[in-house]
């Protein structure tokens, strides 16, 4: 995930709502793995609403 302005994120568990270039909704938990003010790296940390198993082939 990107941000266009800089901002920090404190380390912890976030609910997403995120949304890909197609408009398609995707929802989940995810722990903060790292971020430099503007890029945002997530592990999953519950499923993602919004993704098929047909998404992933």
């Amino acid at each position: 995930m990107s941000s266009q302005e800089p901002f920090r994120l404190e380390q912890g568990v976030f609910d997403l709502d995120l949304r890909d270039a197609d408009g398609r909704e995707f929802a989940g938990s995810g722990v903060l793995v790292r971020s430099d003010g503007t890029s945002h790296v997530f592990r999953g940390g519950s499923d993602l609403e919004g993704l098929a198993t047909d998404d992933l082939a």
